[in-house]
């Protein structure tokens, strides 16, 4: 692993200029940006400078005699590339700067002199090697002498150089990090993109200290709530005490997010819209506990978790069945007595199994409430999910079929329990 500098010469004729970070520090008084770079980052353990034919002919000299003056013990060594007019030559060059990056270096890109295509080239590049070899883009600067002060075409000979801004462009990169581990986490559930980068070592640049603490306690719960759905913990699910840690630390960024660079914002906000539908469909007529077992379950479907999502939905209406007739959805003998409900509603009580013998006024008060509909579609899921849990060898459901049943299935019933009806045949 090396900590390294690349940048690119072009061939403009280079200006004096005082090249600074900030107003309160000093800058560093060169014709070229690349002695600032190391001056202000330096030292590194490789220097390269990838530099066209004409760039070589036109400035190298004078860079070279720059940096021994200007950096000592630094050796900025020139690797030749070509043009990028066409592109083979765009695709060689890619393939030059990836030939100077190993796996898991650490690297300062100066793209201030890049010609045409070339920075987002060398973005692409950077971004290729982080996610293939471990590549640690460490900064990505750029010199800006066209926003110089004072503003002047041309300068006198006894004017003094003007100062030029260094803009470290590393945070948009960063950006791009969270656009991407949010855009996974939303397509796909995946969350480890965004708890790496809210544990990474030292604060990212994006957001402010307590703004990253609440994100990192959202992700916290996110995780501990995705083992909790992938393994089918459904009490833990319908307590709901990992969604309201998540709902409440989301309110607290909510709250801060003017403290956010601006497009920052809209990745928070489309980050909450996922999160929220785990309280389940709002305005049906359940509790709070049957509610977020369905967000479970609608979290399931979105991700192809189709198992789960069979495992959880029946377990989440049994829970309902248990809450209407005022039984613990937590007693084991309880959920045993409500599930029997969905299984006698259509049988005489000679043909009932114990426990429903036992209590044929339970399970008749249970039908009342319930409603047929609502039984019929438990009852629909009852086949697959043993063919699911079972591994049926003799099946003849297809996983597309699983699927599709389970989506069509949930959103009757969501709907028979938004409308309150009990008998509707739709």
């Amino acid at each position: 692993m090396s900590r390294k500098f690349l940048t690119f010469l072009g061939t403009s004729a280079y200006k004096p200029a005082c090249y600074t970070l900030t107003s309160d520090k000093p800058g560093c008084e060169t014709s070229f940006v690349q002695t600032a770079v190391i001056n202000f980052w330096g030292p590194f353990d490789e220097s390269y400078i990838f530099v066209t034919e004409d760039a070589k002919k036109k400035n190298w000299s004078q860079l070279d005699q720059a940096i021994k003056q200007q950096c000592k013990d630094v050796s900025l060594i020139p690797i030749d590339i070509p043009d990028g007019k066409n592109e083979t030559e765009i695709w060689e060059i890619f393939s030059i700067l990836r030939s100077h990056i190993s796996s898991n270096d650490v690297v300062v890109f100066d793209v201030t002199h890049s010609f045409r295509s070339i920075p987002i080239l060398t973005l692409a590049c950077i971004q290729y090697m982080r996610a293939l070899e471990s590549v640690q883009l460490e900064r990505i600067v750029y010199g800006a002498w066209e926003a110089r002060t004072p503003y002047k075409v041309n300068y006198e000979s006894n004017d003094p150089p003007p100062q030029a801004p260094i803009f470290d462009l590393t945070p948009f990169v960063e950006l791009m990090d969270w656009s991407y581990a949010i855009s996974e986490f939303d397509k796909y559930g995946h969350i480890d993109q965004l708890r790496h980068l809210v544990k990474k070592d030292g604060n990212t640049s994006l957001m402010t200290k307590k703004l990253q603490q609440n994100l990192s306690a959202v992700v916290d719960h996110m995780t501990n709530l995705q083992k909790e759905i992938l393994n089918c913990r459904g009490r833990t699910i319908s307590k709901g005490e990992r969604l309201a840690g998540i709902i409440s630390n989301l309110k607290k960024l909510k709250k801060n997010i003017q403290d956010l660079p601006p497009a920052f914002q809209p990745l928070l906000e489309k980050l909450e819209s996922k999160l929220i539908k785990l309280t389940g469909p709002p305005d049906i007529s359940t509790s709070d506990e049957v509610r977020r077992g369905f967000g479970a379950v609608d979290w399931c479907l979105s991700h192809g978790l189709i198992q789960q999502a069979y495992t959880i939905f029946q377990e989440s209406l049994i829970t309902h069945f248990c809450q209407l007739e005022d039984l613990d959805y937590r007693n084991r003998d309880h959920r045993v007595l409500s599930a029997q409900a969905a299984s006698t509603f259509n049988k005489d009580q000679k043909d009932w199994f114990l426990p429903a013998k036992e209590h044929p006024e339970i399970i008749r008060a249970i039908h009342t409430k319930v409603g047929n509909r609502m039984f019929e579609l438990f009852e629909s899921l009852s086949d697959n999910r043993n063919d699911i849990n079972h591994a049926k060898m003799n099946s003849t459901k297809n996983p597309e079929s699983l699927e599709k049943d389970i989506n069509e299935v949930f959103l009757k019933v969501v709907g028979q329990l938004f409308s309150g009806r009990k008998d509707s045949s739709s």
